[in-house]
């Protein structure tokens, strides 16, 4: 039996390698194990999310997304303080993916992606992350209001 960490190093491979199908398998086989804990499900959600949002948005499994978001909320249910989840969540709003229905209706999720990062995580983060947020403050205001 292949252990979860040993799947995960596979599947960086097959993402290096450009096989997004193969790696999909895979995830898939993690988000099945009942061995994975927790964290390895938000980890497989965020590779598939990061998958279908760079790579291969043919490959999602929801008729309504394609940039990867609904990958990175359902990851957001097992690990809500992955700086990960919460970063790729705030990168989903561009204005390109708000022409998505369904990224518009999700705008409450950046907004609270935003605050644990500001108010929670903020003495975790490094000064890249610290700037990459403090770029994202007029869209949290505009978006809090709504």
């Amino acid at each position: 039996m292949i252990s979860i960490a040993d799947r995960f190093d596979r599947i960086d491979s097959l993402v290096d390698n450009y096989e997004y199908e193969s790696a999909f398998i895979l995830l898939n086989q993690i988000l099945n194990d009942n061995k994975a804990t927790n964290k390895d499900i938000a980890d497989a959600l965020l590779m598939k999310g990061l998958i279908v949002g760079a790579f291969a948005p043919y490959l999602t499994e929801f008729d309504h997304d394609e940039t990867g978001l609904a990958y990175y909320l359902k990851a957001f249910e097992y690990n809500k303080l992955e700086l990960g989840i919460l970063f790729n969540i705030l990168n989903s709003f561009t204005e390109h993916d708000m022409r998505q229905e369904y990224t518009r209706k999700n705008k409450h999720m950046f907004v609270k992606a935003y605050e644990i990062l500001k108010n929670e995580l903020y003495d975790t983060l490094n000064e890249s992350m610290r700037e990459q947020l403090k770029k994202m403050k007029d869209r949290y205001d505009e978006f809090k209001q709504t």
